[in-house]
Parts: C-alpha cells; structure tokens; sequence
C-alpha cells in the first residue's frame, strides 16, 4: 500500500488539502499490530521490535514533512494526529514495561505531553470552528 500511495503522490493529482493529514494514520498500524503481537505471545521478540521500531520510523517519515501539514487549513481531519500518537504512546508505555528499557519511558512521556498539546490544540480549533460555521458545510 506505501508503495501505491507514494507512486500516487509522484504520478497523480496530489491528495486534496483536507485529506491530508490522514497521512499521520500511517504509523498507527503497526503500533496497533505491535501491542497485540506481545499479548499474544507474552513476549517482545525480534518481530515485536521490528513493528515498534516500524511505527517509530513512520513518525519520523511523518515528521519530517512538517512544512506540508504547517501550511494546510484546519479540518476535521487533523483529528488523525490523536489517535496516532496516542497509539504510538501506549507502543512506547508498552514495551517499556516488558523490557524496562528508560529510554521507552522517555519516549512513552514525550508522546504523552506531544498528545496532551495536539488535543488541545485540536479541541481549541475544532470549538473555534464550530463556533464560527466552519464546520459540517457543503463544497
């Protein structure tokens, strides 16, 4: 599929503004994947790593396009930044206490407050929108 959407972003017409902040659920999958893999197998293995390691990956591929997410207008889209990072939280809480590794607290407390902040933010922006008819209107 990452192969089919990045031949889409090259060869096709881009992906309306509105929808792109739904990019940010790419790292969401295999985060899910990893937390169900271990209370599977009660065990953080090779695998479990590799889709941990993955889901990390795709945070950083996400971040590092920040310039295009900085310049889009508020949608009811940019909802999709939540639930990633907060999938991404509980992978990090996660194999942090199966392994005990500190550096997995550390990453599992930045995502935290990174959720904290872009909740709010989304809660702020979302009311704001409502409050001014911007919200649920025709094309």
């Amino acid at each position: 599929m990452f192969l089919w959407s990045k031949r889409r972003i090259i060869f096709h017409h881009p992906v309306p503004e509105k929808l792109i902040p739904t990019f940010f659920i790419l790292m969401a999958p295999p985060a899910i994947a990893f937390i169900s893999y271990v209370k599977l197998t009660g065990r953080v293995d090779l695998f479990a790593q590799s889709l941990y390691f993955l889901a990390l990956f795709m945070f950083l591929f996400v971040i590092s396009q920040w310039k295009l997410f900085a310049r889009i207008r508020f949608y009811l889209s940019w909802w999709a930044y939540s639930f990633s990072i907060a999938a991404l939280g509980l992978a990090s809480f996660y194999i942090f206490s199966k392994t005990g590794g500190i550096y997995y607290l550390y990453g599992s407390i930045f995502f935290f407050i990174l959720l904290m902040g872009v909740a709010g933010l989304l809660v702020f922006f979302t009311i704001g929108h409502i409050m001014a008819g911007r919200i649920c209107v025709e094309e």
